[in-house]
């Protein structure tokens, strides 16, 4: 069972590569003429000016992470359930 995702070792250098697939947007779409240099620099400072303010941590595969959760939170009840029912039979 993961109740955490792997963490990214380089997280930085993941969300440039994610920043710099949204900026490639300038050129297909809108026709700008920007090489691959300026994008990946402008991703850069993207992700630098957000790394001084804020921690980036990767959310990995979040619906695995929600079914884990919840059948951690399943089998705590159960438990929880199974003590309960044990204590009223003493006290009875």
């Amino acid at each position: 069972m993961t109740i955490l995702p792997d963490r990214d070792p380089q997280p930085q250098a993941r969300a440039v590569e994610i920043v710099a697939d949204a900026l490639k947007v300038w050129r297909t779409r809108d026709g700008l003429p920007i090489t691959d240099e300026q994008i990946l620099e402008r991703a850069r400072n993207v992700v630098a000016a957000l790394a001084a303010d804020f921690e980036l941590v990767p959310v990995g595969p979040v619906a695995e992470l929600v079914k884990d959760l919840r059948q951690s939170l399943g089998d705590f009840i159960a438990a929880v359930e199974t003590v309960g029912a044990a204590l009223r039979s003493e006290v009875a």
